[in-house]
């Protein structure tokens, strides 16, 4: 037979004997011997071969399985442990730096494997010079963290450290219930960052919990630098983790199978579990030594095969025990609330607890069932799923805990609100009670949920429920004795309800006034501060505004959003002497003292290095390069020394002599060293600090005359001094210097002196005493003197405009030169260098101690400077609108808002002429430009009008010294290409002048003050005059929104139904406009001086004067007027706004009469025009230079912008310092 066949005996014997399936070809070998169909006999052998292969194999339960199913693998797993080596590796060298260290993976990713069979072991097994561990203890959560793994936590006595591994670390947030003990377990944890400490941790966190980790901040900084993550395997490691278990266990995989398996997994998230439980169904259903394909599908492949091992073995109980391992599987499960269903590991005691003595033998069946599919583990006392993986790849499990969602959530809660009762000794406080109780009852009041319950919680459901029996019946008894006594004793209560609610008020209004109090105080202490603490009055501002809204506490938010102070830095006290150097942008602050050097940050108050320098104590002026990372000084014993600042090292030294002075030029790239030079008199010499060579120099001989070394010529006879920081251009080509009253320009390369007009510009001292700076492209050199700042163009040696201005110190251009920042003894200024006319910004310096350096910060928007010197400090200053983009260098002659503020009329002086445009205020679209106006030659006069209703606009253009008719164009702003113009012909006496204009409600009615006589009223359609009032007259007219009142600027009130005319000192000085509130109850009137007069009861009844702003300390007395120019009212007219020919704008309280925050100023010159947007929140300026801006007025959208600008409220060490009685309440 064996020669016929071809097939070896011992093949054709097994075959005959019946004890396996034989192989197709020795069935086909028979069949061919045996004169068989062989057809037939391969349909027979497939069918058998099926067959086989669904069923697994029993005959071999002795044998061990390679594969671990749903269970994870174990430390005595390691030899079957494969497919993780790389991160294995990866994992116990980071181990070895970091104390505590995390592995996170997605549920499925075979995080618990790794850590047992692949970390520990090599903790068992050292490398050489690793001390072995004193311990290694492994831990899961669970429900009370603390409580029952304390005792682990504790390192054990030896050489090695302890080492812990927390598996299933997600357990803290899905089991354990008290935070407090959560916290204080993961700090027992975090005592493995101690260097000190002799325990180390790793942890095994699932990735959707990453979040929740975050909420700690030390586990978050731990978790920084030690964190693994555990990946999906490379198609390589899935090959190894196929074949290589199988291969030690003598066994082989098709390769069919192989490259099947890798192909599903790869795209299968979180497969590992579902991989590892259908490779051992795969080996229980094994063909001789091969795992087949066949086998594979018999097992229901890659995701069907948990399901069929789980549905063959509930098909195996009986309907009793199937109804046992629904409940006790439910109970393995923790709903999931936003996140993933997770499992649960309970307590044998506690699945069987709610089982009959009949039943419990049915119980026992469906555990051992259950664990013998490893489907379930059963760990000592313990029962708990195999993997989580269960609960998604089992339709049946999934659908059981979708329809009893509510209904588990609710069970999870009652057990360990019923587990804190038995804790607490059965405590009648701690039943359920309301609403959990109703709950409760209703999701297992029935008979059959209610048996489901262990008898703990049975005895905490029922103990409620009678609990709230008895409170009902002692409530019934008690409303039959009330009944009892209800109307002997109906006027003793009404008269206790009375005086209880008198009593409840008054205590409510003594505690709401308390807050008040306390709100108001706090609003005060942010006013004190404005100047000192700028970043704490805005957050105590923002606190006052949340605790109370009061009047008071909106001024402080108002004083916060106009505040120009931003922040102060107060460098640490280094004792006298202490010298602060700034970067360029001012964000980097150096202070020497002594031998110590430090640089801060400037922005967020932090020391970023601090190093001594041996010698420089005893050694002549320092100075730090521009970029504030390298300091230079003169030593006495070793020349120039150069330090890297960054690095904290010395990195070059010059020849020198120990009484130089030395400084950087604005490149960094240059350093200027003054002194004496061998006792003929002084020296100064520009290196290159890169070439470390002299490439400029200058002496004073004994003649005076200046010599240049190199060339051997002498270049002017000077007094050499000093030279200031700055005298060197930023590109190095250039060095400016004042050695003989006069400014001189000197060409480093060439040695060669520049002409310009800047060498006779001079007197006296003027320049030798100012300060000396370029800008930052060269081209420009300026000098800041007692007289102001003068400018030349460096090419042509032309002077640019001046900055007149008395007493300037220093001066300071932005990188881009736009800007220029200068300083007199009390004051900083900030000036357009196109249009230095007028600062833009202001600022009376702080502390009035010892002015340091000033820097423009253009990216933040700020501008820093440092006062003060033993203990200085760095400010910060916001420059609001002054770097405005939308600043213009033409004047605006007049503007006016429409009554809504949805409109802006403006006038500009363009050449001979005045430009009149429209623009629709919210979306900046302008609506018309150059409306028809009058030349301008010499000076033209513009009024302008809208109607209350703000739909119809009227204007004036013309010019003075011309004969012709002045007119007035009236037209609807919306459509302004079809005015209608009334025109004004001249008197018998002489021409007429418009000097002001007024819209009556409607549009419909022009009223006319003319020639500073009279007023008259004309009919806009009719183009013609109804009517006249002589002797009214005004440079401002301003009508009620009802139409019913006209008031002039010269006093006249005019009811204009009767034309009644009564006349009344509006103001205090020399008029300068009027307003009407919306609804006219209110008059405001300013004058020149700044003052304001509210007037009230339709400007009947005089209600209070309003101050001018106080001038700023160190003002310039340039003749800028403080006058006001510009009121509106809100349109609830709660509030008035003032702004004056100054700039500044003032907000006023019109009930208490109180000023609304500090005045806040525009960097646009003098205020033309100002209103309010329709819903208030907005209040809209119109200035010289800045056609419109817009401030954020409302409270709710300041404290918004406040805390943009502080970045953040007080902190709760913070409020405890300065809130008294008042809880904590987060500020933004």
């Amino acid at each position: 037979m064996a020669q016929r066949t071809g097939q070896g005996a011992s093949t054709l014997s097994q075959a005959a004997g019946g004890e396996r399936l034989p192989t197709l070809p020795v069935v086909l070998a028979y069949v061919r011997a045996c004169g068989g169909d062989e057809e037939e006999w391969e349909e027979r052998w497939r069918e058998a071969a099926a067959e086989a292969a669904a069923d697994p194999r029993t005959e071999d339960d002795s044998a061990e399985p390679p594969y671990r199913g749903l269970a994870r693998f174990e430390p005595g797993d390691a030899d079957l442990f494969f497919g993780r080596d790389e991160l294995t590796d990866r994992l116990a060298e980071l181990t070895r730096v970091r104390r505590f260290t995390a592995v996170f993976g997605p549920s499925g990713s075979g995080k618990s494997s790794l850590l047992r069979a692949g970390l520990i072991p090599r903790l068992r097994t050292p490398d050489q010079g690793t001390p072995q561990p004193a311990a290694l203890r492994v831990l899961t959560p669970g429900e009370h963290p603390l409580r029952t793994h304390e005792q682990r936590l504790t390192p054990k006595d030896g050489d090695g450290d302890t080492w812990l591994i927390v598996d299933q670390f997600e357990e803290l947030y899905t089991l354990c219930h008290d935070p407090a003990e959560r916290d204080q377990f993961i700090d027992r944890l975090l005592t493995a960052t101690d260097p000190r400490s002799r325990l180390r941790v790793v942890i095994a966190v699932r990735a959707d919990f990453l979040g929740r980790c975050a909420e700690h901040p030390a586990l978050t900084a731990a978790l920084q630098d030690g964190t693994v993550l555990a990946g999906p395997m490379s198609r390589d490691e899935l090959r190894e983790a196929i074949v290589k278990p199988a291969r030690a266990a003598g066994l082989i995989v098709e390769r069919s199978l192989t490259a099947r398996l890798i192909e599903e997994v790869s795209d299968e998230p979180g497969a590992l579990p579902l991989l590892s439980h259908v490779l051992l169904e795969t080996w229980y259903r094994r063909n001789g030594r091969a795992l087949t394909e066949a086998a594979y599908e018999a097992a229901g492949g890659l995701q069907g095969a948990i399901a069929r091992t789980a549905e063959d073995a509930f098909g195996k109980l009986t309907p009793e025990q199937a109804d046992l391992a629904r409940y006790m599987l439910l109970r393995l499960i923790t709903p999931g609330d936003g996140t993933p269903d997770t499992r649960r590991p309970t307590e044998r005691a506690e699945l069987v607890s709610s089982v009959s003595d009949v039943a419990r033998a049915d119980a026992d069946v469906v555990l051992e069932r259950w664990a013998h599919a490893r489907l379930i583990i059963l760990d000592d006392d313990t029962v708990d799923l195999a993997h989580e993986t269960l609960i998604s790849a089992w339709p049946r499990l999934s659908g059981w805990i979708d329809t009893e969602r509510d209904r588990l959530r609710t069970h999870r809660h009652l057990t360990e609100a019923a587990r804190a009762w038995q804790d607490l000794g059965r405590d009648p406080e701690a039943l359920y009670r309301g609403t959990r109780l109703a709950t409760a009852q209703e999701a297992f009041g029935a008979a059959e949920p209610r048996a489901r319950l262990t008898p703990l919680e049975q005895s905490f459901l029922s103990a409620g429920l009678a609990a709230r029996d008895r409170e009902q019946r002692s409530a019934a008894r008690s409303a039959r004795r009330l009944r009892t006594f209800v109307v002997a004793l109906s006027c003793l209560v009404v008269l206790a309800l009375m005086a209880g609610l008198v009593a409840w008020q008054q205590s409510r209004a003594g505690r709401r006034q308390r807050v008040q109090d306390e709100a108001r105080r706090i609003a005060a202490v942010a006013e004190s501060l404005r100047s000192s603490e700028p970043a704490i009055a805005m957050r105590l501002s923002l606190a006052a505004w949340k605790i109370s809204e009061l009047p008071e506490t909106r001024s402080a938010l108002m004083g916060s959003m106009a505040q120009k102070e931003q922040d102060a830095f107060r460098i640490p006290d280094q004792g006298d002497g202490t010298e602060v150097y700034l970067d360029r942008d001012g964000r980097t602050a150096v202070s020497v003292a002594g031998e110590r050097v430090t640089r801060w940050d400037v922005r967020s108050h932090r020391q970023l290095s601090s190093f001594r320098i041996p010698g420089m104590a005893d050694a002549s002026w320092p100075d730090v390069s521009p970029d504030g990372r390298v300091l230079a000084f003169a030593s006495p014993s070793s020349g120039i020394q150069v330090w890297d600042l960054v690095a904290g090292k010395k990195t070059g030294q010059l020849p020198g002599h120990d009484e130089d002075t030395v400084w950087f030029g604005p490149s960094g790239r240059t350093l200027v060293a003054s002194g004496p030079d061998d006792g003929t008199g002084s020296v100064a010499r520009l290196w290159d600090l890169r070439h470390r060579r002299v490439v400029f120099r200058n002496r004073l001989g004994s003649s005076g005359a200046v010599s240049g070394v190199t060339t051997g010529s002498a270049f002017a006879d000077v007094e050499l001094t000093t030279m200031s920081l700055d005298t060197v251009s930023p590109d190095d080509r250039l060095i400016a210097m004042c050695p003989d009253h006069q400014l001189e320009v000197w060409d480093v390369a060439r040695h060669r002196r520049l002409p310009g007009t800047w060498e006779t510009a001079f007197h006296k001292d003027e320049c030798r005493t100012g300060t000396i700076t370029f800008t930052s492209d060269s081209r420009r050199v300026a000098v800041a003197s007692g007289n102001g700042l003068r400018t030349w163009d460096v090419a042509s040696g032309r002077e640019l405009r001046q900055i007149k201005h008395r007493g300037l110190t220093q001066a300071e251009f932005s990188q881009d030169g736009r800007f220029v920042a200068t300083a007199d003894d009390s004051q900083i200024q900030l000036w357009r260098t196109d249009d230095p006319a007028t600062p833009v910004f202001r600022i009376p310096w702080a502390d009035r101690q010892d002015l340091g350096a000033i820097r423009i910060d253009l990216d933040a928007g700020v501008l820093r400077y440092v006062t003060g010197s033993s203990s200085a400090t760095v400010w910060t200053v916001s420059l609001g609108h002054a770097l405005d983009q939308a600043w213009q260098q033409d004047t605006t002659v007049s503007a006016g808002f429409s009554p809504d503020g949805g409109l802006l009329a403006q006038t500009r002086q363009a050449g001979g002429r005045h430009r009149l445009r429209l623009v629709d205020v919210p979306t900046g679209k302008v609506l018309a430009d150059r409306l028809p106006t009058a030349p301008c030659e010499p000076q033209c006069s513009d009024v302008m009008a809208f109607a209350p209703d703000s739909r119809t606009f009227a204007y004036s253009s013309e010019d003075i010294a011309s004969a012709e008719p002045p007119w007035v164009k009236v037209l609807d702003p919306r459509h302004p290409n079809r005015p209608t113009t009334l025109r004004f012909p001249p008197t018998a006496d002489d021409a007429e002048t418009v000097d002001a204009i007024a819209l009556a409600p409607g549009g419909r009615s022009l009223l006319v003050s003319l020639s500073e006589e009279r007023t008259e009223v004309w009919d806009v359609r009719r183009r013609a005059r109804s009517s006249r009032l002589p002797g009214v007259w005004g440079e401002s007219l301003t009508v009620a929104d009802d139409g019913r009142l006209l008031a002039t600027t010269q006093g006249d009130l005019v009811d204009l139904p009767s034309r009644a005319v009564t006349h009344r000192a509006l103001m205090q000085g020399i008029p300068a406009g009027l307003a009407f509130s919306h609804d006219g109850g209110y008059l405001a009137g300013g004058d020149e001086s700044g003052w304001v007069t509210l007037w009230g009861r339709h400007a009947r009844q005089w209600l209070a004067e309003f101050p001018p702003e106080p001038a700023d300390a160190g003002a310039d007395d340039d003749g800028s007027s403080i006058g006001v120019s510009a009121l509106a009212f809100s349109h609830d007219g709660e509030t008035l706004a003032v702004g004056t020919a100054d700039g500044s704008v003032r907000l006023w309280d019109v009930a208490s009469r109180r000023p609304v925050g500090s005045a806040f100023s525009d960097p646009g010159g003098g205020v033309m025009a100002l209103a309010f947007g329709k819903d208030d929140r907005t209040l809209y300026v119109s200035a010289q230079h800045m056609p419109l801006l817009a401030y954020g007025v409302d409270a709710s959208r300041m404290a918004t912008d406040v805390c943009r600008r502080v970045g953040s409220g007080l902190s709760r060490a913070e409020w405890q310092r300065y809130i008294r009685d008042v809880p904590y309440v987060a500020s933004c």
